[in-house]
């Protein structure tokens, strides 16, 4: 199976350990694949895999579905999704971890949330209250 472009980019980013900065970006551009889990209530939606990353929550997100592969003892389930959707859902306090088949990135928490709200920030200008 051949990659997306912006899977391609991304991949090649996390190989040169470029800025944090164009990662993110490239990030936000690039759809992801993420472990999912099925909550032990079935009235809820289903969650992404987390783990422990030096004592802060991550979340588990690959860049192709083999990669996820590795992960499939703890869940089957995987979606995939825009970075930015990604992001956009997360709360705050929780980081990314990325694997990527070229190498791994870790998106901190505090870093992410300064992703979302300067998001947040640039949609409110471009959609102003009618």
């Amino acid at each position: 199976m051949t990659s997306p472009e912006s899977t391609l980019q991304l991949e090649a980013l996390v190989g040169s350990h470029e800025a944090t900065w164009d990662l993110v970006g490239q990030f936000l551009r690039t759809v992801v694949v993420v472990p999912v889990v099925a909550p032990e209530d079935t009235g809820t939606q289903m969650a992404p895999l987390t783990s422990q990353l030096d004592g802060t929550e991550v979340v588990l997100v690959f860049t192709t579905a083999e990669g996820a592969e590795s992960v499939k003892d703890r869940t089957p389930l995987v979606a995939t999704m825009p970075g930015v959707s990604l992001v956009m859902s997360l709360p705050d306090g929780v980081g990314i971890a990325l694997l990527a088949r070229s190498g791994n990135a870790h998106f901190p928490a505090d870093v992410l949330t300064v992703v979302r709200k300067d998001l947040r920030s640039k949609t409110s200008r471009t959609n102003p209250p009618e």
